[in-house]
């Protein structure tokens, strides 16, 4: 998953979701990640979203606070 930060230019998010997606569908890359047993899968961008934002949804407000505490240090 790529997090990033609210406010990222366009221009810059869409050169990281493309940079992932190239490395992450490189079937060397992948080959090389399965012989050291680590999992790699590439979702798009907007479906990443979609499952991120049905699990956010689904959390208490007590959870949130503690991932955002986690996340932002606040």
């Amino acid at each position: 998953m790529l997090v990033v930060p609210p406010g990222l230019p366009k221009e810059r998010l869409e050169f990281l979701q493309a940079t992932a997606r190239t490395v992450l569908t490189d079937p060397e890359f992948v080959d090389n990640a399965n012989k050291k047993k680590r999992y790699v899968e590439f979702v798009d961008p907007e479906t990443t979203k979609k499952m991120m934002l049905n699990v956010i949804s689904n959390i208490s407000p007590e959870k949130k606070a503690e991932v955002r505490k986690v996340i932002l240090g606040k």
